[in-house]
Order: structure tokens, then C-alpha cells, then sequence
């Protein structure tokens, strides 16, 4: 048992003398897998891109949007039933833009320049499809304006059908009917007046989509120190293996097999 023992110490001793007596063959291996791991990792290397992106409604839009909903309660619940959206259809539909702020190309530079271009082109596209539905809302609610006009001028007619002159000046319910209609007439005119749709249509890409073009974010999905480590331990364990496999044929042939 004992001599076991000491044979095994004696063939481990061999075995490090042997790999110490090789380590050049086997750092050069490690060196050369290691070099390749790196070099593959920056050839084909592919990068994340993005663009900082910041969401803002433009001031001319936001001072119209507030007279909007300040006179017409009900253009927001227009702007909501059309679409079925947030709240605000507005920060929420610009939100959408910071999905094609980020790509993944092997050429940062290029897909810099392809990425800001896609964010004017969608940037576009929401400004135009918002234009047209706040365009909607405003007329639907002009229509229910010219139907309540109808109906209060109809209701105007009767009692002057119906009641003399003298009658119809005493009237409270002629005289608030008459009201009506000059309110309506006014709401009417102050919905043809409102500057919501022109603002838009007016307004550029860039005055609601700020692209930080100065600080993309460039972040490499390759790691080429993490392929060198990796490609050095496999070139340090082939040259191991290379050099105890040229031992055993070496002393295979000097034993005579």
C-alpha cells in the first residue's frame, strides 16, 4: 500500500516536471486560442444602440390644449372613446417613439444615424394620426353644438307660434330658450375659433421628441476581454493535453510498443 502511495507521488512529480518542462508550448497555445477568442469577438463584434429620447408637448400646443379643455369639458371624452387610450392622448401616443429609439448593429455609427431618422419618420406619423383625431373630436363636438341649436331654436318657434308678443316678453321659459341659443351660438363660434388643430398641424418632430444625439448609449453585446479569458483557459488546457499526449507516445516508442 505504502509503495502505491509513493509510485503515485513519484508520477505526480513527473507530471508537473513534465508540464513544467513544456509550459512554453502550452502558454504559447493558450496565447494563440486567447488571441483568436479576442479577435473573433471584435471582427464580428454586434453593438446595442440607443438615443435618449425626451417626450414634451410644445408650448403653443399646451397653451391651446388647456382653452380647449377649459371651454369644452367633453373634447377629452372625445379624445378617449375615439381610440380608447389614456387619459391624455397626447404624452401617451409620443410615448410609444422610444420603442424605435434602440436597435443592434455591428455599425454604431450607421444605426446612429438610421435610428434618429426612424424616430422622425414615427415622430411623423403619431403628429399626423393625432392631428386628424383631435380634427374628429372638434367636429363631433361642434355637431352635438348645431343639434342642440336646432333643437333650442325649434323650441324658440314653438312659444312664438303659440304665444303674442306681450305673452312672449313675460315668458321666463321663451326668454331662457333665447338665452340658449345665443350661449350655444357663442360656444359654437368660440369651438370655430380655437387654434388646437393649427398648433399641431404647425408644429415640427423635433418640438415634441428631443433626441439627445450628443450621449448615445453604445454598449458592445460581444465582450472581447470575457472571449480572450475564455479562449487562453482552452488554449492552456489543448497545450496540456497536447504535451501529456506527446509524453505517452514518447515513452510508448522508447518501451517498444
Amino acid at each position: 500500500m505504502q509503495n502505491d502511495s509513493y509510485s503515485d507521488e513519484i508520477d505526480l512529480f513527473e507530471l508537473v516536471a513534465t508540464l513544467w518542462s513544456e509550459k512554453w508550448k502550452i502558454i504559447f497555445a493558450a496565447l494563440v486560442v486567447g488571441g483568436l477568442g479576442g479577435g473573433f469577438a471584435v471582427q464580428g463584434a454586434t453593438f446595442s444602440v440607443s438615443l435618449p429620447v425626451t417626450i414634451q408637448v410644445p408650448l403653443p400646443v399646451k397653451e391651446q390644449l388647456v382653452i380647449t379643455r377649459g371651454a369644452f369639458p367633453e373634447f377629452e371624452q372625445s379624445m378617449v372613446g375615439l381610440g380608447e387610450r389614456a387619459t391624455d392622448p397626447f404624452t401617451s401616443r409620443f410615448s410609444e417613439i422610444s420603442t424605435v429609439a434602440s436597435g443592434e448593429s455591428s455599425d454604431p455609427a450607421g444605426e446612429l444615424i438610421l435610428l434618429s431618422a426612424e424616430i422622425q419618420k414615427e415622430t411623423e406619423k403619431v403628429l399626423a394620426e393625432l392631428t386628424v383625431e383631435v380634427s374628429l373630436a372638434l367636429q363631433r363636438i361642434e355637431s352635438e353644438i348645431e343639434n342642440e341649436i336646432r333643437r333650442a331654436q325649434i323650441e324658440v318657434q314653438t312659444f312664438q307660434d303659440t304665444l303674442d308678443p306681450v305673452e312672449l316678453k313675460k315668458n321666463t321659459e321663451y326668454a331662457a330658450a333665447v338665452s340658449r341659443v345665443a350661449v350655444l351660438r357663442s360656444d359654437r363660434a368660440s369651438l370655430q375659433n380655437l387654434m388646437l388643430v393649427s398648433s399641431l398641424s404647425t408644429s415640427a418632430w423635433n418640438d415634441w421628441v428631443m433626441v439627445d444625439e450628443e450621449s448615445p448609449q453604445i454598449k458592445p453585446l460581444r465582450r472581447p476581454e470575457i472571449y480572450t479569458v475564455l479562449g487562453v483557459i482552452l488554449g492552456g488546457g489543448l497545450g496540456v493535453l497536447f504535451v501529456l499526449i506527446s509524453k505517452a507516445v514518447r515513452e510508448r516508442r522508447s518501451s517498444g510498443f
